[in-house]
């Protein structure tokens, strides 16, 4: 099949070519270019599912903050100190970042509120930064993107002079990282094309030689790109990683097989083939190795696709459909570019080249296998043994330049701010019970104060300590002194009060003898009413009498006035005008002048001293005194009856009164007996007075040592009493904590972690691990004992990553082996020759890593990223078993030709040495290309895979692989025997080995 397919391509040839040009000038029109596409579709940086990518997702959302994985800060600094103009700046990027709600979802402004302003604002005044949620998650396009809007955001804000900003944060560094790399690529890829160029020249000496596997690479370049470009638009994941290993393993393979099979053609041509005849026999020869080894690296390639992780996942597919269009290139394109250069004679071998030296190697090996064995496994195991010292970097700022602004950002805030802090830990802690209760505080304290116990830790930031330390209303030892000054002040005012208890004892003992002193009145009092009613009594009888006789009396005494009235009946005419007759005299003043008057008051006197006036003022006297006679008996018996009257009322009164008096006799002895036992109380009181002062300092002291001694301890307990929320400032501040600390729904809280060192070591992924088991064994011991806790962040991301980096590593590996073992035993149809060539290549992988260790850990300072190790291993495994694919697949074909292990391991290696070997400078040329790589990744990737192809290429494939192999002898083919299979076609004739002589 191989003889019917080369000859149509040489038949065909220039429409072969043709095919291939139209096809990548119609590919690049029609299909979006591989830049574009990648930009479009990048995965996310951590899977989804990771622990801390769920957590953040989380915290995110209940909080209102985010729906992704997005942290941007913007950091401002000045060294002479933050000014007015720097704030205002600061505003209006807070309203231009708020207006854009599509990239940017939410920005925590602290420095805006003087109650949040410490929390983002550096002591020394000199910075402050912002906090940025935005949209996409770490390295997605939406991510990119919204990293690009917040730059645009700030560049479109008149900056202050002098002032220093930087865009910076995880989500940052990642797009960098990625942008760095979609830079880097167009001059790496120039470099590796002059590189292999010149290379080429200097072997073949032929410019159009060296045009051949240029032309291939040129137009597999031309047509794999648009053909991912195709796949990524229809689901085939890819980043920019992979469009860098597809260039490169692009540029390395397919320079590789148009080596293989323009050497081939070489020594055709060398053994005295006409052209035509030389193409025939290297088509036949190098095509089936060609197809079996491409697609034993594309199969190969296929495995990363199983990975977890977004960079190792989008490397698989892509380069796969690379290799496989440097298979169909190599088996058409590249035949048909020989066929062409070969027919007008471009081509010819020129030399013998290097066939003495590969020849005497050779010899020796075949000679001496066990000691050339040896040989290669001591420079290989002692590489090995440096990687005993492996420390992966998973600080993705370290694979950037310094000068970037996502590094100047943290290089900034390290120099101002203490700790990571731009990269906390978030402890979350969700429970069933509403965590804004005053019994939950006290829990989430002690979860806090216990991280914060922990060495290195910087600060612990949560509710109920907002910037580090705890509230000081809400500590008991706050409270505790509180106490110990309430009880010192009372202790004083007891002091102060001893006079007035000693006038107290005074007054109750005066109150003690004035009650009894009252009472024995009240006694005397109560015989004195008893005599008093028995007075009443006997008084009541002799006014009843006095009643009767002054009724008598009355009667008797108008019947006098009534008699006498009669009496003087018959002269009581005369008698009233002779008193009118003295009354009109009286009144006369002029009674002297008037001789009437006169002579009428002289004769009235006359008649007075005549006994017959002497007689009637007799009876005049008479009856006026019994008429008072009787007015007075009449108003002595109304006062008699009134005296009656009053006594009996009396009688009654005096009677209630010596009942009463009796109540208060009674009263007034027992108040006799209570003054006197309050009187004994109060001096009890007033006696004890001295010592509860003097045991009121003493507990003063006692609590305030207490304070003291076990203050850390005391303030380490939490508890805000309801009298402290009632301060409207310590009220406003605790509800800006709630908002911050407690998600709206009151069952999810965060704790804000801060420590020392660089958060992206192992070690600071170790301290995060043990934030997270030391915050679960706090809650275990309080009321939080059955609420779930995580941690998020930056560092648990790269705790899940490490994970999930090992667990891929792992699974490339196993499904790695098991290909390259099932490709190499269908191949050279044995199970052992796969056997030691797949530990041969993984011996070659760990020597690689090894000295990438030695150089970039050891001697640069700089450890190896994260991702080199799984990238390193794909290609090296697979580059490495196809080279020495094609040597045993020589050595085979030598003992079907040539029967006997010595002379068949000596030829292939003779005649595969240069070829192999210029083959494996190709790719670790492409590789080694990588170095001029801004991004540390690349450039470690490109080492790594680079000096492991040399190893490969210098000692495993041309000591360790024959050495083996004539170890083994004719055990190699087991189950089968090779020297005894015939072969397919007749022969070719002998021909001497030279370089030009390939698999």
């Amino acid at each position: 099949m191989a003889n019917a397919v080369g000859g149509a391509v040489r038949r065909y040839r220039y429409l072969i070519v043709g095919a291939w040009l139209l096809a990548a000038g119609v590919l690049n029109l029609v299909v979006p270019q591989l830049d574009t596409v990648v930009f479009a579709h990048s995965p996310r940086f951590v899977p989804a599912d990771a622990p801390s990518a769920q957590a953040l997702t989380e915290m995110g959302k209940r909080f209102g903050e985010s729906t992704g994985s997005g942290i941007v800060y913007l950091v401002l600094h000045r060294d002479t100190g933050l000014t007015a103009a720097d704030r205002a700046f600061y505003d209006a990027v807070v309203r231009a970042a708020r207006a854009d709600p599509a990239r940017v979802e939410s920005v925590m402004d602290l420095w805006s509120s003087p109650a949040t302003a410490p929390a983002v604002r550096s002591t020394d005044g000199q910075a402050a930064y912002l906090l940025l949620r935005t949209a996409g998650d770490t390295g997605t396009t939406a991510a990119s993107e919204s990293v690009a809007a917040v730059r645009a955001s700030v560049a479109s804000v008149p900056k202050p002079d002098g002032l220093s900003v930087d865009v910076t944060g995880p989500t940052v560094s990642v797009a960098d990282l990625l942008d760095g790399a979609h830079r880097d690529l167009l001059i790496i890829t120039a470099i590796t094309v002059v590189l292999i160029a010149l290379l080429l020249m200097l072997v073949y000496r032929s410019i159009f030689a060296a045009a051949i596997p240029l032309a291939t690479i040129g137009l597999c370049l031309a047509i794999a790109r648009p053909v991912v470009a195709f796949a990524g638009e229809h689901g085939v994941e890819t980043s920019i990683f992979s469009v860098a290993m597809l260039s490169a393993m692009i540029l390395g393979a397919g320079t590789d097989y148009a080596i293989f099979a323009l050497s081939r053609y070489h020594e055709a041509r060398r053994a005295g083939r006409g052209q035509a005849e030389a193409y025939d026999v290297a088509y036949r020869r190098i095509s089936p190795v060609l197809i079996a080894s491409g697609l034993a690296v594309s199969v190969t390639c296929t495995v990363m696709s199983a990975a977890r992780i977004g960079m190792f996942r989008t490397i698989g597919i892509p380069c796969a459909i690379g290799i496989l269009v440097v298979v169909c290139a190599s088996v058409t394109l590249t035949p048909a570019l020989i066929a062409i250069a070969g027919q007008r004679g471009l081509i010819e071998p020129k030399g013998t080249g290097s066939a003495r030296y590969w020849r005497g190697l050779a010899s020796v090996v075949v000679r001496r296998p066990a000691r050339m064995l040896a040989v290669s496994l001591v420079p290989v195991l002692a590489l090995i043994a440096v990687l005993s010292t492996l420390a992966l970097n998973y600080d993705e700022r370290a694979t950037q330049p310094a000068d970037t602004s996502a590094n100047h950002g943290f290089a900034v805030t390290a120099a101002h701010y203490p700790g990571n802090q731009l990269l906390p830990n978030y402890l979350l802690i969700r429970s069933d019970t509403d965590l804004r209760s005053p019994g939950v505080y006290a829990a989430l304290d002690s979860i806090a104060a216990a991280v914060a116990a922990m060495p290195g830790i910087v600060a612990v930031n949560g509710l109920t300590r907002p910037f580090g330390g705890p509230i000081p209303q809400g500590t008991v030892g706050n409270q505790l002194g509180q106490v110990t000054g309430q009880l010192g002040a009372a202790s004083t005012q007891l002091v102060a009060a001893r006079p007035d208890v000693d006038r107290l004892v005074a007054a109750t003992a005066a109150l003690a003898g004035g009650a009894t002193t009252a009472d024995a009145a009240a006694t005397r009092l109560a015989d004195g009413t008893r005599r008093l009613d028995d007075g009443l009594t006997a008084m009541l009888d002799g006014a009843a009498q006095l009643d009767a006789g002054a009724t008598r009396l009355r009667s008797g005494s108008a019947a006098l006035a009534a008699g006498i009235d009669t009496a003087m009946a018959p002269i009581q005419a005369p008698l009233s005008a002779l008193t009118a007759l003295r009354d009109q005299i009286a009144a006369n003043p002029h009674c002297d002048a008037d001789p009437l008057c006169a002579t009428a008051r002289t004769a009235l006197a006359a008649l007075d001293g005549s006994a017959a006036g002497r007689v009637l003022a007799d009876l005049g006297t008479l009856r006026d005194g019994a008429h008072t006679l009787a007015d007075g008996n009449d108003q002595l018996a109304a006062a008699a009856t009134r005296l009656h009257d009053g006594l009996v009322t009396a009688r009654a009164g005096s009677t209630q009164l010596l009942a009463g008096q009796t109540r208060l006799t009674t009263g007034l002895g027992t108040l006799a007996d209570g003054a006197t036992q309050v009187n004994a109380g109060v001096a009890q009181v007033g006696s004890s007075f001295t010592r509860l002062a003097t045991g009121l300092d003493q507990a003063t002291a006692y609590l305030d040592g207490l304070r003291t001694d076990a203050g850390a301890a005391l303030n380490n307990s939490f508890y805000l009493p309801a009298f402290a929320l009632a301060d409207p400032d310590i009220a406003a501040t605790w509800a800006i904590n709630l908002r911050y600390f407690v998600s709206p729904d009151g069952h999810l809280a965060r704790i804000v972690v801060t420590d020392s060192g660089n958060a992206l070591t192992t070690d600071g992924m170790a301290r995060t691990e043990q934030i997270l088991d030391t915050a679960r064994r706090a809650a275990a011991t309080t009321t939080l004992a059955t609420s779930r806790i995580d941690v998020t962040g930056l560092t648990a991301t790269y705790i899940d990553l490490r994970q999930l980096a090992l667990r891929d590593l792992a699974v490339i590996i196993l499904a790695t082996s098991l290909l390259i073992l099932l490709v190499l035993g269908v191949m050279l149809r044995s199970l052992v020759v796969p056997l030691y060539i797949l530990v041969s290549v993984l011996l070659s992988y760990a020597a690689a890593l090894g000295l990438s260790v030695l150089v970039w850990q050891h001697v640069l300072g700089r450890p190896l990223h994260w991702s080199v190790p799984s990238i390193a291993f794909i290609a090296l495994v697979a580059v490495g078993a196809d080279y020495n694919l094609l040597l045993m697949s020589r050595v085979r074909d030598e003992l079907r030709a040539a029967p006997g292990t010595a002379a068949a391991i000596a030829r292939a290696l003779t005649s595969t040495g240069g070829v192999i070997t210029t083959a494996g400078a190709v790719f670790a040329i492409t590789m080694f290309a990588m170095l001029s790589s801004s991004i540390n990744v690349v450039a470690q990737i490109g080492c790594t895979i680079g000096v492991g192809l040399l190893i490969d290429t210098l000692i495993v494939r041309t000591v360790m692989i024959p050495a083996t192999a004539m170890l083994l002898g004719r055990h190699n083919w087991w189950p089968g025997r090779a020297a005894e299979t015939a072969p397919r076609h007749a022969p070719e004739p002998a021909e001497e080995p030279t370089s030009g002589r390939a698999p």
